[in-house]
């Protein structure tokens, strides 16, 4: 077992569709995470959409097929794909990584490794990853429009109207958000802030000043970022980026 590869991607055109059939693919699990916009997964006859925070996981060959979908925004991913033979079957090819922070570290950490050309502990990392991704692909419920919704939120830092979509998928707001609420275990404004921040966090970690990390979604006053930063990681975002990588908390 190895780490294949890793990187960041961005696909803005409806051309970008992937089959993960090929029968002279090395034997691998993929695991793509949504940072912004909208991508979707085929497999088994059914379409799950992979809103930002969730992440597809596909084994290669098999026979899923996923590509951009188009929700406005270019489609921003993370990717990491560990081989192993033979890859396992899993139940469901989208599972929500950013509900498991520890999990969503490692995941992070084994890309920011690849980029900068550093093998580190590459082989437990990717164990580790193997494992918990796996084991989460086999409770996750299919995609619903709890999951659209979660995905407008993010990509719209917030400014998502609730009652719009819930007319438009046919769902009463009440219904919408007690869904989501049950999937995501808070309401929708807690969640988009939690999404906000952590989009605050990789801009951080790239070397953005807190001020402009904090414009970039959404925060007009670095002030309010400032509160919300430290009100959901415990220190300030200053602090947070002068964390070594692996320590440094995430929302």
């Amino acid at each position: 077992m190895r780490l294949y590869r890793a990187g960041r991607e961005v696909r803005a055109s409806s051309s970008y569709r992937c089959a993960a059939d090929r029968t002279d693919a090395v034997p691998r699990v993929l695991v793509q995470r949504t940072e912004a916009g909208l991508g979707a997964v085929q497999l088994g006859g059914r379409r799950h959409v992979v809103p930002p925070g969730h992440a597809l996981v596909i084994a290669i060959p098999g026979p899923a097929r996923y590509a951009f979908e188009d929700g406005g925004r270019p489609w921003r991913f993370a990717f990491v794909s560990v081989t192993c033979t033979p890859p396992p079957e899993l139940a469901s090819p989208v599972i929500d990584l950013a509900s498991q922070p520890a999990l969503d570290r490692v995941f992070t950490g084994l890309v920011e490794r690849h980029l900068a050309g550093d093998p580190g502990p590459q082989a437990v990392a990717a164990y580790q990853l193997l494992l918990g991704v796996v084991a989460l692909a086999a409770g996750t419920q299919p995609s619903g429009p709890e999951d659209l919704l979660a995905a407008r939120l993010a990509d719209g830092h917030g400014r998502c109207g609730i009652a719009g979509l819930a007319h438009e998928l046919g769902i009463s707001h009440a219904g919408l958000t007690r869904r989501f609420t049950r999937r995501f275990g808070e309401p929708p404004r807690a969640f988009a802030e939690r999404q906000r921040l952590r989009s605050a966090c990789t801009k951080l970690a790239a070397g953005d000043p807190p001020h402009a990390a904090g414009a970039s979604v959404g925060y007009a006053d670095p002030a309010h970022f400032g509160r919300a930063f430290r009100r959901r990681l415990g220190l300030s975002p200053g602090a947070w980026a002068e964390l070594p990588d692996m320590l440094r908390p995430l929302p």
